[in-house]
């Protein structure tokens, strides 16, 4: 797999105007090419914020010179020419194509296996230099795992990812590999990726925190919420609301409905003794989305489902039929509304509401 012609036609790029265009024309397509969107990126970006002084001894690179804001200032982008990125783009793709050779993982359903996904982030962590500060900026594109520390035309000297750019290396090395089923999953902190039929199958594929602390191709699983929620419960007052969050994404991800509508539900269990100010605009943002768009989207998925005894169907009582999820939803506005009650500043308003009434009426007229 190689630059299409297309692709080609739209360098060299001169502009930023030039980028969103290239941009644009990827995300058209049914699969916008990663490897490629993060190589122009990395380019840019390391020429714009990591090297802020004109390099005069990188061979090929040259700047597009505009005026600037005032008359005595000029201007400079790098330009991305289809010879740099192009090489670059041939470099990674020969990298991990041979380093993994797929007939030795059969995909008889035409989707990954654990085994396999785990080869490719071994490729991509084994090409890692053994030491560097992980948490520096600007190395989380496949500019730098390509680069090393941006060199062009000269000696690599060790190339360097954070830990969410591993994660996408992962996933654009996988979409080299023809692996479409492979996608990039994202919390607030982390990064990790979900393959398989619908995505259900989840793999660790880079390190936790500030070390290295390898859990490559173990499944995501709800564990760490759940001893978060622990900590919070037992060493501080269960005054921390992020550890309920983190559990109902992940179940909501499983499509676990009554297990997301209860990890909400506790959640606004926790807000509720507190009065809302303008500096809790993060947690509003937090709770409004949840309300006005995972919720009532997934109780939607949820009333698609086969009726109990049809084909396809889940087993136990559905969600929408079930008495507890009901009371999960109830509760979960209720301690929104106790948030409200004294509060300076309202929370609630009539948008709520359309979302309130139409994730109601989903359920059963018997609930």
């Amino acid at each position: 797999m190689g630059l299409k012609p297309w692709q080609k036609a739209l360098f060299p790029l001169r502009s930023v105007a030039a980028v969103v265009r290239l941009f644009e024309a990827e995300l058209r397509q049914p699969e916008p090419d990663l490897v490629l969107l993060s190589l122009v990126l990395g380019f840019v970006e390391h020429f714009l914020a990591v090297n802020r002084v004109l390099p005069t001894n990188v061979p090929g690179v040259t700047f597009e010179s505009r005026p600037g804001p005032d008359p005595h200032t000029r201007l400079y982008f790098p330009v991305a020419e289809l010879s740099i990125v192009a090489a670059l783009y041939a470099r990674f793709t020969a990298q991990i194509r041979g380093a993994v050779d797929l007939s030795l993982y059969p995909r008889p359903d035409g989707c990954s296996s654990r085994d396999l996904v785990r080869k490719v982030s071994d490729v991509i962590w084994n090409s890692l230099s053994r030491s560097y500060f992980k948490d520096r900026a600007h190395i989380q594109s496949l500019f730098s795992f390509i680069t090393g520390r941006g060199v062009l035309g000269g000696v690599t000297r060790g190339t360097k990812l954070d830990s969410s750019g591993v994660a996408f290396a992962v996933v654009g090395a996988c979409q080299v590999l023809g692996l479409p089923d492979v996608h990039l999953a994202l919390s607030e902190d982390h990064a990790w990726v979900a393959f398989g039929a619908g995505g259900a199958q989840t793999a660790e594929v880079t390190w936790h925190g500030k070390g290295n602390e390898d859990r490559r191709g173990q499944p995501v699983q709800a564990g760490v919420a759940e001893r978060g929620i622990h900590s919070a419960r037992t060493h501080y007052n269960n005054e921390h609301i992020y550890p309920y969050l983190y559990l109902a994404g992940f179940h909501c991800r499983n499509k676990n409905v009554k297990e997301a509508l209860e990890a909400w539900a506790d959640t606004a269990t926790v807000i509720q003794d507190y009065n809302y100010c303008r500096e809790d605009e993060e947690i509003y943002k937090e709770f409004f989305d949840v309300a006005n768009d995972v919720i009532p989207n997934l109780l939607k998925e949820a009333a698609a489902e086969p009726p109990p005894g049809a084909e396809g169907a889940p087993g136990g009582l559905p969600a929408l039929q079930d008495p507890e999820c009901f009371a999960h939803l109830l509760r979960f506005y209720d301690g929104i509304c106790r948030w409200e009650e004294g509060s300076p500043t309202p929370v609630l308003h009539v948008g709520w509401a359309t979302f309130l009434v139409q994730s109601l009426g989903r359920f059963d007229g018997q609930v």
